[in-house]
């Protein structure tokens, strides 16, 4: 049995792209530790309800409070506290699917390389809520069948931006990039 460390996040730190590596490493630690049956709860992670203890442990290990919360958003809001707990969530659930594959390459490059049509690149963009989660979700599952490595940033910055009218801008900058990698892919 491992210890957790349970300092908390310096509050006032933690870019996005700084914590989404810290969760890639949390996963790439258990994978190292042979910890499967945490691996196993992240990726079957309700996360409607998200209450597993490894969840709530490597959010509270490596999530600021900054990120669980947007002001004057009410809890259930798009950047409310719950919200975003669910979309941490997601995010970890998605990327438990491959922990020992994560990569920070691009997703469109890589959604290229898997073959994903034009059309469902098109249709995952430009989706919003509840209807892009699931097509998050499918998408990365098509990932990790495929056998390539998961794009964790991408489908991370996505999918905690998605909806948030605070962050609509640097959402829709990430969907161009993607969109622009996917087009540069050789394999599409």
């Amino acid at each position: 049995m491992t210890t957790t460390d349970t300092t908390r996040p310096d509050s006032r730190s933690g870019s996005l792209t700084e914590v989404l590596d810290a969760i890639a490493g949390h996963l790439g630690t258990l994978v190292r530790q042979k910890a499967t049956g945490q691996i196993a709860n992240l990726r079957r992670l309700d996360v409607s309800a998200p209450v597993d203890p490894a969840f709530h442990a490597l959010i509270a290990k490596h999530v600021p409070d900054h990120l669980f919360r947007t002001r004057g958003a009410a809890a259930d809001e798009p950047g409310g506290e719950m919200d975003m707990v669910r979309r941490f969530a997601t995010v970890v659930q998605i990327m438990a699917d491959r922990p020992d594959a994560l990569s920070p390459k691009g997703m469109g490059s890589i959604l290229g390389e898997v073959g994903l049509s034009e059309q469902r690149l098109a249709m995952l963009l430009s989706a919003r809520g509840a209807t892009f989660a699931a097509l998050a979700r499918r998408t990365a599952k098509r990932v990790v069948t495929a056998g390539s490595p998961l794009p964790y940033r991408d489908f991370g910055r996505l999918l905690l931006l998605d909806s948030r009218p605070d962050h609509e801008r640097e959402a829709e900058a990430t969907r161009i990039r993607v969109a622009r990698d996917f087009q540069r892919s050789s394999a599409h």
